[in-house]
């Protein structure tokens, strides 16, 4: 099941959470992705499209998701605005007053956590395909480069 199609009370208490700790073990483990020392150019040519596909797939999903929490952020605004305007006070309240009443309420603000949280792991996962992408640059050149030795090479 989809972590965006489910627009439950679980999703942001249970699903995206472990989603991002996904993202963060998906971080970790992007490092060997860069390391070039000791492997073979046709190697690293290979599985660099492999690692930026994946990568720019998950960052996609992040942003997905962050967009799901976002208009899960305005249900709860919404329902909380409501309830805070339609209440029995004996005291009209203006719209400042209201939001300042939402942002404090338990549940705004545990999804706007996890919102923290998830753009969070949408930036990290930008930084690794901005660098997989300088990365592809590089072999590009670095293979370029090698061509060129080649044929400069009499016999």
């Amino acid at each position: 099941m989809s972590v965006v199609t489910d627009t439950s009370e679980d999703l942001i208490l249970n699903r995206i959470p472990n989603r991002l700790a996904l993202y963060e073990q998906l971080c970790d483990a992007a490092e060997p992705c860069f390391e070039l020392n000791g492997r073979h150019l046709e190697d690293a040519c290979k599985s660099h499209a492999k690692d930026l596909m994946f990568y720019d797939m998950m960052l996609q999903e992040c942003k997905t998701i962050e967009d799901t929490i976002r208009v899960k952020i305005e249900e709860i605004e919404s329902r909380l605005y409501r309830r805070l305007n339609e209440g029995g006070s004996n005291r009209a309240l203006g719209t400042t007053d209201i939001k300042q009443y939402i942002k404090s309420e338990p549940q705004y603000v545990q999804a706007y956590e996890i919102l923290l949280e998830v753009v969070h792991a949408k930036r990290k996962l930008e930084s690794i395909v901005e660098a997989l992408k300088s990365m592809g640059w590089s072999l590009n050149n670095i293979t370029k480069l090698r061509i060129a030795q080649l044929e400069k090479i009499t016999l």
